[in-house]
């Protein structure tokens, strides 16, 4: 019996997915619809700068977050400090600190209603300015930039 995957099998035999393990620090797994995983993502972010933040960490950066015990190893970023595998930010922005995820315009107003109150700026898609009006279905990086007192 071969467990290859072949040109006859429907495509999502080709990819494997381990469906029982989920993050322990986060709670993203796969049966999270995609706006679920969004929130989930944006928000463990959040709360890593504001543990950051509130152990008066020179460096804002997932890297410090991961090292600090802030954030699960899961989000440890491969070259970038800022940036992990999903898409995330954070990061300063001047004298502020930014987080965002990647996400749709949909995510994107969620995440604005969920967050925006403690937002200096808020961004969708990055670098433009958010603007709930606006009639794009776009992904981009949706970003808030915050003064570090509002963590």
């Amino acid at each position: 019996m071969s467990t290859r995957t072949g040109v006859h099998d429907p495509p999502e035999s080709a990819f494997m997915i381990n469906r029982i393990r989920r993050s322990q620090s986060n709670g993203i797994d796969v049966h999270n619809q995609p706006e679920r995983a969004d929130r989930l993502h944006f928000a463990a972010l959040w709360n890593a700068a504001n543990c950051l933040v509130r152990r008066k960490s020179l460096s804002i950066t997932l890297r410090a977050a991961v090292a600090a015990g802030c954030l699960d190893a899961e989000f440890k970023p491969q070259t970038q400090p800022n940036w992990d595998r999903l898409g995330g930010w954070l990061g300063r922005v001047g004298t502020d600190i930014g987080v965002g995820v990647v996400t749709d315009r949909a995510g994107a107003l969620r995440l604005a209603g969920a967050f925006g109150s403690h937002a200096k700026h808020v961004y969708f898609p990055y670098p433009h300015l958010f603007d709930p009006s606006a009639k794009s279905e776009a992904r981009g990086q949706f970003l808030v930039v915050s003064k570090p007192s509002k963590f």
